[in-house]
């Protein structure tokens, strides 16, 4: 069922007890880093910063970086919702960094904007605009999910500036 948290929590303890026994670390940095996202989705930073933490160490270890930057973005707002703002500009940044070495489009679309949920948390909407517009160019060609990703956080900054008739324009693209 979606939106079943303690289910999602027992089938990623599950998978995560798996690749353990399996010693796929890869895999098991990924289910860390899944159940992670349960974790703050639950409410639940501490647990989840910590998770995230086991799942970046672990792609760290096996030197994937599209694991590394996604293991990193999920840190990241982990951080962020932990009160830990500026932890947290540095986790997307080394996210940013790690999704471009791997090649990982989508991980570079979450880093790019959790950077700049980060900088508009701290009241920077310059600094966040800033970088979803670079994010589109570096992004441009790329697929639906990151633009809509973009679009909707830069109509998001655009609101929080005032600026409503762009937000609008912005945010019905996303849709």
């Amino acid at each position: 069922r979606l939106g079943d948290m303690d289910n999602a929590v027992k089938h990623g303890e599950w998978a995560r007890q798996g690749w353990l026994r399996l010693g796929n670390k890869g895999k098991l940095s990924q289910s860390l880093n899944n159940l992670s996202t349960v974790y703050y989705e639950k409410g639940d930073g501490e647990v989840a910063l910590r998770l995230a933490e086991e799942a970046v160490a672990l792609a760290r270890e096996g030197g994937d970086k599209a694991r590394q930057a996604w293991a990193l973005v999920t840190r990241g707002r982990a951080l962020q919702a932990l009160g830990l703002v500026a932890e947290a500009l540095e986790s997307h940044s080394e996210a940013v960094e790690k999704a471009r070495e791997g090649g990982e489009a989508q991980a570079l679309a979450a880093a790019y904007d959790g950077l700049a949920n980060a900088y508009r948390e701290m009241g920077d909407l310059e600094k966040a605009e800033g970088l979803l517009r670079q994010a589109l160019m570096e992004c441009q060609g790329r697929s639906d999910f990151e633009n809509a990703l973009f679009s909707l956080s830069l109509g998001t900054v655009f609101f929080d500036q005032g600026e409503y008739k762009q937000s609008l324009v912005l945010l019905d693209k996303a849709c």
